[in-house]
């Protein structure tokens, strides 16, 4: 999920000096308390944060069909307020 997102926020920003966006994001992340917490039970939201992960790496790669699979799988199963996220996506 978030090593994915990590790899495709630093791949594309690879060209600008803050190409590393993405590893700071991973450490940043990690340091905070409720991922780790959270990550420990098993709730649907869990689930749920490692598809919308998924998403947001393919958005952030201009795969926004692939993105949107994402998103709508998440809806179905996990979570219907994903459909926030599927029409931000379909707007770019």
């Amino acid at each position: 999920g978030f090593g994915k997102l990590a790899a495709a926020l630093d791949h594309k920003n690879a060209s600008s000096s803050s190409s590393r966006i993405g590893t700071w994001l991973l450490l940043i992340t990690a340091t905070q308390f409720h991922l780790p917490f959270y990550a420990s039970r098993m709730l649907p939201n869990v689930f749920a944060a490692v598809t919308c992960l998924h998403a947001y790496a393919a958005w952030v790669q201009n795969q926004v069909p692939y993105a949107a699979m994402w998103i709508i799988v998440t809806t179905a199963v996990f979570r219907c307020d994903c459909l926030l996220l599927l029409f931000t996506a379909g707007l770019s």
